[in-house]
């Protein structure tokens, strides 16, 4: 029973990265050249993200993700490692070496920082309301 329970929750918990929570849209380019589309980011970590969308992506395929309309270095590669039709996909960035660590960690503050934003502005719309 105990080994039961301990494969269990390997199996639940196989993510390297933690996730962030999140909502922000971003710019979604796949790798055959179609005009971008825009899409919500959900959530995102150090190694994928997961992106409502109802672009159908087979796994494998390659995308461009960018996250800020302002600066083009807010950017990431990846690939559709699942698709859950009419939701959404899962995205594994490629492996990245020190920069594109770095470029990833400047995305993490970025959707961390805009996510914060937008929920404060909520609550204090919800405050103005009572």
């Amino acid at each position: 029973m105990y080994l039961e329970k301990q494969k269990q929750l390997a199996y639940k918990d196989r993510r390297v990265h933690p996730r962030l929570k999140c909502r922000v849209t971003i710019e979604l380019q796949t790798d055959v050249g179609n005009a971008p589309v825009f899409a919500n980011l959900t959530d995102v970590s150090m190694g994928g993200c997961y992106i409502e969308t109802s672009t159908i992506l087979s796994p494998g395929s390659k995308i461009k993700l960018g996250f800020s309309m302002d600066d083009a270095s807010l950017s990431a590669e990846g690939v559709v490692a699942r698709l859950d039709p009419g939701s959404g996909i899962a995205v594994q960035f490629r492996e990245m070496n020190r920069d594109g660590r770095d470029r990833m960690f400047r995305i993490l503050e970025f959707v961390q920082k805009t996510t914060a934003f937008y929920n404060n502005r909520y609550f204090e719309n919800l405050t103005k309301q009572r």
